[in-house]
């Protein structure tokens, strides 16, 4: 896995744990206790996880909550985010769209 998708992953993995994180600390709501349909994540285990943070953590896992909120926030401001700030094109113009695999339509 490059380094960008590893990026991209763990900050989505930190919008996740950071998401059930927040919804602990800024008070519970009406469906706190209800298990998520999930389909990438555990439900039932992301629910444990947050009446876990909803206590008082540990120290292990406060600090693995800072460590991970810490990585989050950097991966926020990562980049580059946009097209335009590609360093080399196949065109000298970086608007231009270049597509490097053939471009096939079947005729049906």
């Amino acid at each position: 896995m490059s380094a960008v998708r590893f990026r991209i992953a763990a900050a989505g993995a930190a919008v996740v744990a950071l998401a059930v994180a927040g919804t602990v600390l800024t008070g519970p709501s009406a469906s706190a206790a209800t298990t998520p349909q999930t389909i990438v994540l555990d439900g039932a285990k992301l629910v444990a996880i947050r009446q876990q943070l909803a206590g008082t953590p540990g120290p292990p896992l406060a600090a693995a909550f800072t460590a991970l909120k810490k990585s989050a926030d950097a991966a926020l401001t990562a980049g580059p985010w946009s097209v335009m700030d590609k360093k080399t094109t196949v065109s000298q113009d970086k608007h231009d769209y270049y597509r490097l695999d053939t471009y096939f339509l079947p005729n049906p």
